[in-house]
């Protein structure tokens, strides 16, 4: 667990590797937040319960890279707001919860990637509020297509463009 506030206003930490052995991990609310020379994060490939919490790297505005995300479990809201450096994101079905206000702001983000059906993703309201409106979501089938489409346009994402 990375607790709260834990690395807050770090601003000299570029890039950030976390430990394979980590089976489970916990970044806690704002534990990265306004880290502005957080350039890259990478997840343990081999867990499957990642958590990012509150604001966990809200301000971050030069991260560009979050490795191993499609390991996350629950992102929740404000995580990455703020993240204007960053480009392409890629979640799996593990991904249950995406929080309001997530990607608020990430103003650069182009393609989300989506592995899995999103069957069980919940999409709270605005968590691609302030972001392009040409992203991409790209699936694996009109399945993941139909289903992830429902939870945009729920969650108030007009008109998304989605691909498979």
């Amino acid at each position: 667990i990375i607790g709260e506030e834990a690395f807050k206003d770090c601003a000299r930490l570029e890039n950030l590797v976390f430990p394979e052995t980590c089976d489970v991990l916990e970044i806690g609310r704002w534990a990265f937040r306004r880290c502005t020379s957080l350039e890259s994060v990478t997840l343990p490939a081999a867990s499957k319960d990642i958590t990012i919490d509150y604001k966990a790297f809200r301000g971050c505005k030069k991260l560009n890279a979050v490795n191993n995300s499609e390991n996350i479990t629950r992102i929740y809201g404000g995580a990455f707001r703020g993240c204007t450096s960053l480009k392409n994101f890629t979640v799996s079905d593990e991904l249950i919860l995406l929080g309001k206000n997530a990607f608020y702001g990430c103003s650069k983000l182009e393609t989300v990637k989506v592995n899995g059906t999103a069957k069980a993703l919940k999409i709270y309201s605005d968590a691609f509020a302030k972001t392009s409106s040409k992203i991409k979501f790209n699936v694996q089938n009109s399945v993941a297509e139909k289903n992830l489409k429902d939870r945009l346009i729920k969650s108030g994402f007009k008109n998304p463009t989605i691909t498979y």
